[in-house]
């Protein structure tokens, strides 16, 4: 009888040994470990504090009152830094373009071979060189902030440099210019996009003698050339500034929609 009251204690012992510790395990296993951070539908590519490189070409109006043509076209190489707000963009740019220059405008070379003398009305070409500071208020279109559009103010200094430069008097000049346009962009990826400016540029100081391509000391003083008086030069003119180009775009981050920036 002592034995089997010894056993059956045994018994009982270990059972509620075994219950005491699988409970636990069993209450553990129940509790679901939580779900792993998924990244958010919709995660999209935005700037942090982007800055823009732009190249691309177009054409800028001249006045051809001034013996050049009335349309140049010019290419454009600039950079674009992104502040704070972050609607500001303030950078600047290069433009470069090539006017022929009318020897219509200006007296003629007398030239004489033997017994023939000739008067010729000598052309040229001009370099137009200008550097723009810019300051563009830009704004997004939609929530994906693909698109956007704007307005841009610049201020700058452009030169004339023409070849030949006829006589002393002639020969490269610098002088201001300024101008507003509207903007618009659109991204391709997130680095990569386009951007096409529309507005106009205004010329100051502009002097049409510096241009000429003809020498003065071989010009007739009797035969007085040209024979059609030219119109009066323009000093200040404003006109048509447009360009297209890529835009490449440093300082780039993906944050998912509705996150904190």
């Amino acid at each position: 009888m002592l034995l089997h009251h010894r056993t059956g204690w045994l018994r009982r012992s270990a059972t509620t040994a075994f219950l005491l510790g699988a409970l636990p395990l069993a209450l553990a296993a129940q509790v679901r470990r939580p779900d792993p951070v998924t990244a958010r539908p919709g995660a999209s590519v935005k700037p942090k504090r982007r800055t823009d490189v732009f190249i691309g070409g177009g054409t800028v109006t001249l006045n051809q009152a001034n013996a050049t043509q009335g349309s140049v076209w010019i290419g454009s190489v600039g950079v674009r830094r992104q502040l704070s707000p972050k609607w500001l963009n303030l950078g600047g740019v290069i433009e470069a373009g090539s006017s022929s220059v009318d020897g219509e405008f200006f007296p003629y070379e007398k030239r004489v071979t033997g017994d023939t003398t000739v008067f010729t009305a000598v052309g040229g070409r001009a370099m137009l060189l200008a550097g723009r500071l810019t300051a563009d208020a830009m704004f997004p279109l939609g929530d994906d902030e693909k698109f956007a559009a704007g307005v841009g103010l610049n201020v700058g200094m452009y030169a004339m440099m023409p070849s030949p430069a006829g006589g002393e008097d002639a020969g490269t000049f610098v002088a201001p210019t300024y101008g507003a346009s509207l903007i618009g962009q659109a991204d391709l990826t997130r680095r990569l996009g386009i951007r096409a400016t529309i507005g106009f540029a205004q010329f100051t100081n502009f002097d049409r003698d510096k241009l000429r391509p003809s020498n003065p000391a071989l010009q007739d003083p009797v035969f007085i050339t040209p024979l059609v008086a030219p119109p009066a030069p323009v000093m200040s003119f404003g006109g048509a500034r447009i360009t297209v180009g890529l835009t490449y775009r440093f300082g780039v981050k993906t944050i998912s929609r509705g996150a904190r920036k």
